[in-house]
């Protein structure tokens, strides 16, 4: 695992840097989870939860340094910073170690310039983001290594975590499969009947996941 002692890999200690689950209904401020806490919604009032950082130490570091170090980062070999997602780890999750991470360096994916479609609608310079040309195919990648990193996370530290489940027809499940194989995480897909093709079956099933119909 790299050092962590230059500056332009790890500008703050991860010592000093917090995320936490928080509830942003009015009247629940108060309300905050551990992220290796195995919640789904607020105790409190049952919203949705969301993922909040002390703003504080990562303030302690100029935008404008912030800028360097992400660019000092981005495509590299150095694990696992290389990643468009994790090389902005501090802002992302620090809460997750090194040996954890399940990352496929997903991420840094090309514009595209998309000339005859800017024509049709008058616009000369239309560039568009392809996150679909990625290791699985799938946009979800960007979330979903953020996803399995803290499972393993939790698992390493006894989380009773059997595996890891979602609904889906295609993207979102194409990702899961993918990552949970990396991680060696059990993975269980819950299809709808007759509503779901053989090239999106064939993204889970190559990974090795499980697929229940609904």
């Amino acid at each position: 695992m790299p050092s962590v002692v230059d500056p332009e890999i790890a500008p703050i200690p991860r010592s000093r840097l917090r995320a936490w689950f928080a509830c942003p209904e009015p009247g629940c401020e108060d309300q905050h989870y551990s992220l290796s806490e195995i919640v789904y919604q607020c105790r409190h009032c049952g919203g949705l939860l969301q993922v909040e950082h002390d703003p504080v130490p990562l303030a302690d570091v100029p935008a404008a340094t912030w800028k360097r170090i992400f660019e000092h980062r981005f495509m590299g070999t150095l694990w696992p910073y290389g990643s468009g997602v994790w090389g902005k780890r501090e802002w992302i999750n620090p809460m997750v170690e090194d040996e954890n991470i399940v990352s496929f360096f997903e991420g840094g994916t090309n514009l595209f310039w998309a000339e005859r479609l800017g024509r049709e609608l008058g616009i000369p310079e239309l560039w568009i983001k392809q996150c679909g040309n990625t290791h699985t195919g799938s946009f979800k990648d960007l979330g979903m290594t953020v996803l399995v990193s803290q499972v393993k996370q939790m698992l390493a530290e006894g989380a009773p975590i059997r595996a890891v489940a979602c609904a889906s027809t295609g993207d979102t499940s194409a990702a899961l499969a993918a990552y949970c194989a990396w991680a060696q995480i059990p993975a269980v897909v819950f299809l709808p009947r007759n509503k779901i093709s053989i090239a999106q079956l064939i993204q889970l099933t190559r990974s090795g996941s499980r697929g229940r119909k609904r």
